[in-house]
C-alpha cells in the first residue's frame, strides 16, 4: 500500500503528570519514515524518561546518547525492521539521532525544549506548540532603527514560524512602528506596510502587537523599528510555534 510522501497522524507530544521535569508522553499514531517508505505506527501510548539513557519501551529511558543538559530534543519515532517493533527516541540532532541496535527507520515528530533544568510545560495541537508561558526574548532601550539578530525560545536545528508578542513604546508624537522579519528574507526598514505592530501617535504613547516569522535553525529573527531615542522601548516575548515536522 504506498504511503503519502510526509504522512505524519497523530502521535502527538505532552508532558508527563508522573514528571513534568523529565517525562514525555508520546500519543498513538502513525508516520512514514525518513525515506518516505515504510509506514511505522504506534498503536499504544508511551511515556519516556528523557534522564534516562534510551530503553525500550514505556515508562523507559528516551535519550539517544549523553547527558541531559538544557537545549532543544528532537522527538523521533523508530522502527526495527527485523522485528518491527516500534518506539520512541529523543536526540539532540535535528537529523540523525543515534538509533539503538536493529533500529533503521526513523522520523522526527516534533521538538521540545529544557530549560532551567526542566522540560518546558507546554501544549501541542498539530503542528502548533503554545508555550504554557511565555518568556521574554527582549527588552531594550534606544535600540537604533538598524537591523538586530535576536535569539527566540524556540528550537534550534530546524526552522519554525515562532510567534511573538511585543510593544514599542515611549515615542513622543509621530510614527513608530516594528517589524520582525526572517533573517533569510532581504533586511527592510520598518514602515507602514513593513510591520507587525505599531502607528502613528499624537503623543507620547505604545504600540502592541505580534508577528508569526520564520526563525533559522539558531532561533534567530531579526528585527527592526522606525524611529529610536532615549525614550524608547521595546519588548517581546515567545509565546510559541509552529512546527511541519516534515510533512510535504
Amino acid at each position: 500500500m504506498p504511503v503519502a510522501n510526509g504522512y505524519l497522524g497523530g502521535l502527538g507530544l505532552s508532558n508527563s503528570g508522573t514528571d513534568a521535569t523529565n517525562d514525555i508522553i508520546i500519543a498513538t499514531g502513525a508516520c512514514v519514515d525518513q525515506t518516505n517508505t515504510t509506514l511505522m505506527r504506534l498503536t499504544t501510548s508511551l511515556a519516556k524518561q528523557l534522564d534516562a539513557a534510551w530503553a525500550v519501551g514505556t515508562n523507559a529511558g528516551w535519550l539517544d546518547t549523553g547527558a541531559i543538559g538544557n537545549t532543544t530534543y528532537h522527538a523521533y519515532i523508530i522502527q526495527r525492521t527485523d522485528t518491527g517493533v516500534v518506539d520512541c527516541i529523543a536526540s539532540t540532532s535535528a537529523s540523525a539521532p543515534v538509533l539503538p541496535t536493529n533500529y533503521i527507520l526513523s522520523r522526527r515528530i516534533g521538538s521540545i525544549l529544557r530549560e532551567s533544568a526542566a522540560i518546558i510545560g507546554f501544549t501541542q495541537e498539530d503542528n502548533y506548540f503554545r508555550r504554557n508561558t511565555g518568556v521574554s526574548s527582549w527588552s531594550v532601550t534606544n535600540p537604533g532603527t538598524a537591523a538586530v539578530t535576536r535569539t527566540l525560545s524556540t528550537p534550534v536545528g530546524i526552522n519554525v514560524i515562532a510567534e511573538v508578542h511585543g510593544q514599542v513604546s515611549g515615542q513622543a508624537a509621530g510614527q513608530n512602528y516594528s517589524y520582525v522579519s526572517d533573517l533569510a528574507t532581504t533586511d527592510e526598514a520598518a514602515s507602514n506596510d513593513r510591520c507587525q505592530w505599531g502607528g502613528n501617535q499624537a503623543a507620547l504613547g505604545a504600540f502592541a502587537g505580534w508577528a508569526q516569522v520564520r526563525t533559522n535553525t539558531s532561533a534567530q529573527v531579526r528585527t527592526r523599528i522606525f524611529a529610536s531615542d532615549a525614550g524608547t522601548s521595546y519588548n517581546a516575548a515567545t509565546i510559541g510555534w509552529t512546527d511541519r515536522r516534515g510533512q510535504g
